[in-house]
């Protein structure tokens, strides 16, 4: 048997020493384009998240908040927080999907907290849009014409803040954060909504009137009164109503006196002053 052994020194096969000639991408010689019709996706609007529908939109918000669960309850409290603090304020159509959302989840606890003996209506049959004022017409307005409504979202921000400190510390005070919610905020904004229910019955208020001067007197002021410019002023023993920051007529009212009772007179007093009593 031979053994045939190569030194270190030995020069190597010349293919081994050239490096491979650099990638260069093989030219193709191609016909030129001849132009076709245009493509009906460049001339389309761009789509932005607010041209979604809303019930689209709806689904989403849904979709970001986890299911709540006794054993882990923060992922699900930690969102409603983060939607009540943060999307909603994003655009016109996140307010509304996200306050949606966050109305049904938390109305039966809304529901649960009202005294006895008040009544609650967040969510009335609105009269035709047609008939409503510009502000409180869609898409430009957001907020509703029922006051209590106000209440509930409110009441939303605060429970959901409450939620939010009392799983992340324990120096958290547990104190009754919505005695003054719905002891005088509920009561005094239903109030205001049933006198302009049953103000309207009597024709002495009116959604479309013109809004009235700061310096109009109560012996001049006009029938019917607009809204906007009506208010209460509640406490447990005595309610009145407020026009241009003074109190035209008031009333005693009973502990246990419903609020559509004290409603009922207060539009028949305020019949009396504006001279249209039957």
């Amino acid at each position: 048997m031979v053994l045939i052994v190569q030194t270190k020194d030995a020069t190597l096969p010349s293919r081994h020493v050239n490096a491979p000639p650099p990638y260069t991408p093989l030219a193709v010689s191609s016909p030129p384009r001849t132009p076709g019709p245009a493509s009906p996706f460049r001339s389309s609007p761009r789509v932005s998240f607010d041209s979604l529908p809303p019930h689209i939109l709806l689904s989403i918000v849904n979709a970001t908040v986890p299911p709540s669960s006794p054993r882990s309850p923060e992922p699900h409290i930690e969102s409603l927080y983060w939607l009540t603090h943060s999307l909603r304020l994003v655009s016109r159509s996140t307010y509304i999907a996200s306050m949606s959302f966050l109305r049904s989840t938390f109305l039966q606890d809304y529901l649960t907290n009202i005294k006895h003996p008040y009544t609650c209506d967040p969510y009335p049959l609105e009269p035709p849009e047609a008939s409503l004022p510009a502000q409180y017409q869609r898409p430009q307005a957001i907020v509703s014409l029922q006051r209590e409504m106000a209440v509930l979202d409110r009441f939303i921000a605060l429970k959901c803040s409450e939620d939010v400190r009392s799983y992340q510390t324990e120096l958290h005070l547990d104190l009754d954060h919505f005695k003054d919610l719905f002891e005088l905020e509920q009561p005094k904004a239903r109030t205001e909504d049933l006198i302009r229910k049953y103000g309207m019955r009597a024709g002495v208020v009116s959604l479309v009137a013109p809004p009235l001067a700061s310096s109009t007197p109560v012996s001049r002021l006009p029938t019917p009164l607009p809204f906007s410019a009506i208010s209460v002023n509640f406490s447990p023993r005595k309610v009145g109503v407020i026009i241009l920051r003074r109190t035209v007529v008031d009333v005693r009212r009973d502990r246990d006196e419903t609020l559509e009772s004290v409603a009922k007179r207060l539009v028949k007093e305020l019949a009396k002053v504006l001279g249209r009593a039957s």
